[in-house]
């Protein structure tokens, strides 16, 4: 059963065509072909999104007291000054032609590594130990100058978490040095928190000196808390430490991605093991998530390119000649998506149309916490109580709350307006079996419509 069911007509995510049926029974205009599609077939990380700068660019300029000192012979956009690094990387980095003795000329543009930069982008900056090394206003904060460099901890604005972006200069629209990567926090210098590192190059929409806030590692045994599973090939490193510590091993059929406001995503991307196909990516479902949200999907050409998830062996579903996707095959009739998940809750079978032709592209999802209140059914299939609603048109995750063994059936796509229905084989012997089990007895499986788009689900004895 897919995922979209409209009570008295059942469509596979906006695809079927049905006819009504005699009578409505929810008060609600009942809507056909407005089922989320997918839209990105190959994303990377870098697609997961990037916070509202709206509230950074409201941060001032620089004003202290640096800028009224010796006089700097190139001096930026932003008040700052240019200079030019003679320190190859990594450091440690000379004071060169910084016109303040306690600065250092950082070259942003080497550590970053990005190719493609028009113009060398070297910034003097103030390296610190603690904040009474800064001008007021100022916070000691860690940065993306490696340790050693003489620059790892460096005077800023603010400090920031895991997940979230880091600045290291007060770069602003004038000074962009790469065409299509303006800065996110113009006229602002964000470090980070203790303990972690402000990681360059993470996502090719950010400014040569912006990245993300995160601790990279070898192994699980140096991440912990709320990041404690080691992506291990998310990012490339010369030194060999290319994983991320992150939120958990997302793999196929996980979500991914922007999950706060604020955060960039890069600590809840798609699985880099050897466990996890590489052909694995972030990839966005229209009118599913908002923008910065997606669902790890797996391209593939055969069967052979979609290895066993959670006990379950995937199927290359193709669509058209070049794109091929891998399926779990599931059902929601009953729901038939086995295991725990990643947070321990239980998977359930989600259905999204693949194109035009209704392909659909069936997965087992990681159920979320909490659950939510299912809706209730009497003996004709008549709704009699809505529970809690289980779709949000706007975006979220909510879908993924109902119990164990339910799924979210969404009545109005347009208005959001989603249910939470245990399904069972309707017309089989089993059938009433698996609705005892989830309501008690007496309890039974009823059709929502006859023929070959009967969609049976459970109603209370």
């Amino acid at each position: 059963m897919p995922f979209v069911l409209l009570l008295g007509c059942v469509a596979a995510l906006g695809s079927s065509s049905c006819s009504e049926a005699p009578s409505e029974p929810l008060p609600m205009r009942i809507v056909r072909d407005a089922g989320p599609q997918i839209f990105d077939a190959g994303p990377t990380i870098r697609d997961a999104g990037f916070p509202d700068a709206s509230q950074l660019d409201a941060s001032p300029p620089d004003t202290g007291s640096r800028d009224a000192g010796p006089r700097c012979s190139r001096p930026t956009a932003n008040g700052g000054c240019a200079c030019a690094s003679t320190a190859p990387l990594p450091g440690p980095y000379q004071q060169d032609n910084c016109p303040d003795p306690r600065d250092l000329c950082v070259p942003w543009d080497d550590l970053s590594g990005r190719i493609g930069v028009l113009e060398p982008f070297q910034r003097c900056a103030r390296p610190c130990q603690v904040d009474a090394d800064c001008e007021a206003q100022e916070l000691c904060a860690v940065s993306s100058a490696p340790e050693g460099s003489g620059a790892h901890r460096l005077c800023m604005d603010r400090r920031a978490s895991v997940d979230s972006l880091c600045s290291n200069t007060r770069a602003v629209a004038r000074e962009t040095v790469l065409a299509d990567a303006p800065p996110q926090a113009p006229g602002v210098r964000i470090g980070c928190e203790e303990g972690l590192e402000c990681v360059l190059n993470v996502r090719e929409d950010l400014h040569v000196d912006e990245g993300a806030c995160l601790v990279r590692c070898l192994s699980d045994a140096e991440c912990g808390g709320a990041t404690p599973y080691c992506n291990p090939n998310l990012l490339p490193a010369a030194d060999g430490r290319t994983g991320v510590c992150s939120q958990a091993r997302r793999p196929r059929g996980s979500v991914c991605g922007t999950m706060i406001d604020g955060q960039l995503g890069i600590t809840n991307q798609c699985d880099t093991s050897a466990a996890t196909p590489p052909a694995t990516v972030c990839v966005g479902v229209q009118g599913l998530f908002d923008g910065e949200q997606g669902i790890c999907m797996t391209s593939c050409a055969s069967d052979m390119e979609c290895p066993t998830e959670s006990g379950r062996a995937g199927v290359c579903n193709l669509f058209g000649a070049t794109l091929g996707l891998c399926v779990d095959s599931c059902s929601n009739n009953p729901d038939d998506c086995d295991g725990p998940g990643t947070d321990g809750v239980g998977r359930v079978c989600m259905d999204y149309l693949g194109d035009g032709n209704g392909n659909t592209i069936g997965l087992c999802m990681d159920r979320k916490a909490p659950s939510i209140r299912p809706a209730r059914l009497d003996s004709f299939g008549m709704v009699t109580d809505m529970g809690d609603n289980c779709f949000d048109a706007g975006g979220s995750d909510r879908f993924l709350q109902c119990p164990e063994a339910s799924s979210c059936v969404i009545v109005d796509f347009n208005a959001g307006i989603g249910l939470c229905l245990f399904g069972c084989a309707d017309g089989l012997p089993e059938g009433n079996l698996t609705c005892e089990q989830q309501l008690g007895a007496g309890a039974t499986c009823v059709s929502v419509l006859a023929g070959p788009q009967a969609s049976g689900f459970c109603a209370d004895p």
